[in-house]
């Protein structure tokens, strides 16, 4: 029964690929459901279908199988970890990131070492919570594991939303040069859509900091961008909009 449910697994991943999540779970939950499979490979399964569930919309089902995943993955450490961190991404869509905090936090102690991508999403959790020194920490283990990893995306999403904790205490100079720091991250890569995001962050700093220069010749260079970039057009009306 384990190899059968295995290759359905493997059939549900590809469904999934070609979002197709409904023919995920069609091919899932009757097979969860014949006796047989050792717990682990039904955790998987059930997790899974979680997935698909979510990613249908229906977020009820999604808790509902992914409880049941997890109760039958606590002999599987890495599993149960991986479950943990599908189920945090419910909670933060459901606006629950003090719930998404705890399970990144028991994902994270199940491993001998985590990677960038699960210390970003604790750090955003604890950002979105309220918990800046938290989150401050979780990004700085972010920051520093996307560096190990080569992955220079993960350092400048690290790096950004460390000057959004910056902003958050509110701290208008950490922030202003954490953003310059983002931005830098971000040319360097050439995602303009990600620097108009830092452009604002830094605007808003200046503001806080009473600096109206800054965040005029911040709007100029905004308006300097190409129409076209993803969030332009908002940024220049949210930028004109702090301006004294």
């Amino acid at each position: 029964m384990d190899e059968e449910l295995e290759e359905i697994i493997a059939a549900a991943h590809d469904a999934l690929d070609d979002e197709r999540p409904a023919d995920a779970r069609a091919m899932l939950e009757p097979a969860i459901a014949r006796p047989g499979a050792r717990d682990e490979v039904r955790a998987e399964a059930l997790g899974l279908a979680a997935v698909a569930a979510r990613a249908e919309g229906q977020e009820r089902d999604a808790r509902a199988l992914s409880d049941r995943a997890i109760a039958l993955a606590s002999s599987s450490p890495e599993l149960l970890a991986d479950l943990l961190e599908d189920r945090a991404e419910l909670e933060l869509a459901a606006r629950a990131p003090g719930s998404a905090a705890s399970l990144l936090e028991r994902a994270i102690a199940l491993r001998a070492s985590s990677g960038a991508e699960t210390w970003l999403a604790l750090g955003e959790a604890r950002l979105r919570a309220g918990a800046l020194d938290g989150a401050d920490d979780a990004l700085a283990h972010a920051e520093q594991g996307a560096r190990d990893e080569e992955d220079d995306e993960g350092v400048a999403l690290a790096i950004e939303m460390r000057a959004d904790v910056a902003l958050a205490r509110p701290d208008a100079a950490a922030a202003g040069a954490t953003y310059a720091r983002a931005i830098d991250a971000w040319r360097a890569l050439e995602d303009d859509a990600a620097i108009v995001r830092c452009l604002v962050g830094r605007a808003r700093a200046a503001e806080l900091d009473d600096d109206a220069g800054a965040v005029a010749a911040i709007l100029r260079e905004l308006e300097a961008i190409d129409g076209d970039v993803e969030g332009r057009a908002e940024a220049v009306d949210e930028v004109r909009a702090l301006m004294p």
